[in-house]
């Protein structure tokens, strides 16, 4: 019982920071006497975004059409509140125990709503699709903006491997009964292939559709979280199911707790680094950037509510799970925490298979949506000239409006990524890539928080001067989270990952030396302005 009652409180105190931060964001806004464009109607506010786009030498070739709601989807499933809370929980008992996993989760997504604010704070002064790649090219030059640049780049295959590599898994569970193919590696992989290739298909159409994607994909997190509340209920019914196990400190549940109920320093690391995937990547809504109408205010809120609904979301989620598997292990149902979900399918009277259904469609859009993050990314450093071939990387498709080659380019990235992983029968895969993830992610926000203290001076969505104190908690956070992670990861891939950055910052110092990306200053040529003729406004 005092166990619950202290991760209620944690949960509260995690929701007032959000209504606060919220409030006062607003009053700093409406303090700057902003006026939206967009109160005079679109076309407007899309001339104004255009002559943002133009005072950074950048031509409007993506199509504007994202609102309030598309522009939060694309953080929102880069998050995957669903798809992580059903593929990472068991790992999370297994090596930590139910109640502290529950304690731990409302405090690491306090860090990350923290974490957000800044990175939304950022990302206002930077209405392109670089996003935070482009803010560090601005303040800090080439040389770190390409260490970021890769790092993402890393970072955004992973999640595009992980929710492919999700997506099967739930895909294996709903055709167990009908086909053995799943079962084998060369099936299993190949599949996950498939599913990347069709990511790509799903990509490579008019842009209008892939922002329909979008929204559905946030649509299906959260019917798939309202169908695992359905689970749970029909499971109710069974003389067996009794809520009062969640007040009720390891009742009989040893088999889902360590033994001596203590976890090592090593363990918490763990579970600390697993954690941190509900929320890395949360900035991402920044891709889409140049598509978005009024992005300067519109995409951070995007970011910080991305965050801020998964730490509620997944905290619930979490409860609800954690209720779930300590009924079953008390009546003996399960004997392994890693069989609570077939389990969960089984006895649930056809609302599983729907879950099932529901979760693999959600976490292919998250793939979607990550590999869509990553061309934009592509593209951005394609036309900064960071990246080889860049005279083809940052080519768009007039008619869809899509960075096309850079949409293949990633998806062949992660497919070939993909091909690696299977021929060195990686064990662990999920546990694996999520760190390689957070190491990623994390390591890019350390670098930002240090480097563009006082950044902010032409940010709308501001936090405050308090943000300069926040910035070292953060830091040292952000620091042990990436140790926990790296302590998990092979060093060959960690020296990998280091080498392909090292290149990078070759490529980038010979192509275009120690420079800054600017503003004002940049004119855009007659070629362009002609270019942006023949492409609809919107």
């Amino acid at each position: 019982m005092i166990e619950l009652v202290s991760m209620i409180a944690i949960l509260a105190i995690g929701m007032f920071i959000i209504i606060g931060i919220c409030i006062y964001v607003q009053k700093r806004i409406k303090a700057q006497n902003y006026v939206s464009s967009s109160l005079y109607g679109d076309d407007i506010q899309l001339f104004h975004d255009k002559h943002d786009l133009h005072r950074f030498g950048i031509g409007q070739f993506l199509k504007r059409h994202y609102g309030e709601v598309s522009s939060f989807s694309l953080s929102f499933n880069t998050l995957g509140v669903l798809a992580t809370s059903l593929l990472l929980f068991a790992p999370l008992v297994k090596n930590g125990g139910l109640e502290l996993v529950l304690i731990l989760f409302p405090i690491i997504g306090v860090v990350f709503i923290f974490l957000s604010a800044m990175l939304a704070q950022l990302v206002s002064s930077q209405p392109t699709a670089g996003g935070l790649y482009h803010v560090v090219f601005r303040h800090s030059g080439s040389m770190l903006a390409s260490i970021i640049g890769i790092l993402k780049l890393i970072a955004q295959v992973g999640l595009i491997i992980w929710y492919s590599y999700g997506c099967t898994y739930f895909l294996a569970i709903l055709l167990s009964s009908h086909t053995t193919w799943l079962q084998h590696e060369i099936g299993f992989y190949s599949t996950a292939a498939i599913v990347v290739l069709l990511q790509v298909i799903a990509n490579s159409i008019k842009s209008s559709y892939i922002r329909s994607l979008q929204v559905v994909g946030s649509v299906l997190q959260l019917l798939g979280v309202i169908a695992l509340i359905s689970c749970v209920i029909m499971t109710m019914y069974s003389n067996s199911y009794s809520a009062i196990y969640i007040f009720i400190s390891q009742h009989n549940t040893s088999s889902l707790y360590l033994n001596g109920g203590t976890a090592t320093f090593a363990q918490i690391g763990l579970l600390i680094a697993l954690m941190s995937k509900w929320f890395v990547g949360t900035e991402e809504a920044s891709s889409g950037a140049e598509e978005t109408l009024e992005p300067r205010i519109r995409t951070p809120w995007s970011i910080f509510l991305a965050s801020s609904y998964t730490y509620i979301i997944g905290f619930i989620v979490l409860l609800v799970l954690s209720n779930l598997v300590m009924n079953y292990s008390t009546d003996g149902s399960i004997q392994n925490i890693e069989q609570w979900l077939t389990y969960l399918v089984a006895e649930s009277k056809g609302w599983g298979d729907f879950l099932i259904v529901i979760a693999a469609l959600a976490c292919w859009q998250n793939g979607q949506s990550s590999l869509t993050h990553t061309s934009r990314t592509i593209l951005a450093m394609a036309r900064d000239r960071m990246l080889p071939f860049s005279n083809k990387l940052g080519m768009v498709s007039f008619n869809r409006q899509v960075p096309h080659i850079a949409v293949a380019v990633a998806g062949l990235l992660a497919i070939l990524t993909l091909i690696v992983l299977s021929i060195l029968n990686v064990s662990a895969i999920l546990e694996t890539i999520a760190m390689v993830v957070v190491v990623c992610y994390g390591s890019i926000y350390v670098l930002i928080l240090y480097f563009l203290r006082d950044k902010m001076i032409d940010s709308l969505w501001k936090i405050g001067e308090w943000s300069i104190y926040l910035r070292w908690i953060l830091i040292f956070a952000l620091l042990i989270i990436v140790a926990a992670a790296s302590y998990y990861v092979n060093p060959f891939v960690l020296i990998s990952i280091g080498c392909v950055v090292v290149l990078g910052l070759i490529y980038t110092y010979i192509n275009i030396g120690i420079v800054k990306l600017t503003m004002n200053n940049s004119q855009i040529g007659k070629d362009t302005i002609e270019l942006e003729g023949k492409i609809p406004l919107h």
